[in-house]
């Protein structure tokens, strides 16, 4: 199991060799929004590596640009990048469809074990 200390070993976090699921936040602009041309500013802005960089500094969370990665000042999320050979062992679920009860029920009697 790949583990990392952060800090003055404060805290610690492990990703599974055998793999783990990637989850990812996105935005995206209604069909109906009132302003799309102001709505594309917003993102182009949130995609800039300097501005993704600093909210990835206040909120916390990992950014998707590749070029934040020297611009964040955050020890903490500094630390918690994965590395490559983390995010290649990674697995972004799929849409289940119509499968997505039945497993829903089975991870309920799995976490209830």
């Amino acid at each position: 199991m790949a583990k990392r200390a952060l800090g003055a070993s404060l805290l610690d976090y492990a990703l599974p060799d055998e793999g783990y699921m990637v989850w990812v936040d996105g935005m995206a602009i209604p069909k109906t929004a009132p302003n799309p041309y102001w709505a594309h500013k917003f993102l182009d802005f949130m995609l800039d590596p300097r501005d993704a960089a600093e909210n990835a500094n206040y909120i916390g969370y990992q950014s998707a640009v590749a070029a934040t990665v020297p611009l964040v000042t955050d020890p903490i999320q500094s630390a918690l990048r994965p590395t490559s050979e983390q995010l290649a062992k990674g697995v972004v679920p799929i849409d289940l469809g119509a499968f997505s009860r039945a497993y829903d029920t089975a991870w309920e009697k799995v976490k209830s074990a």
